[in-house]
């Protein structure tokens, strides 16, 4: 996943401060695959994850 998806879906998760998110994006951009077994490792909420995981493309379209 790139860089870029990777901000877009994060920006879309609810209750996710922006220093959590730098530190994510830091340690899932060397990823091939986020799953959600990685994101809870992160300490990402069932909720949180499944909004990450749910969000199709069209939401994550850059402007």
């Amino acid at each position: 996943m790139q860089d870029v998806e990777l901000w877009l879906r994060l920006m879309n998760v609810r209750r996710l401060n922006a220093l959590k998110t730098v530190q994510l994006v830091e340690q899932l951009h060397p990823l091939a695959e986020v799953t959600a077994e990685v994101l809870s490792a992160q300490a990402l909420s069932e909720e949180q994850v499944a909004q990450f995981l749910t969000q199709d493309e069209s939401e994550c379209e850059t402007v």
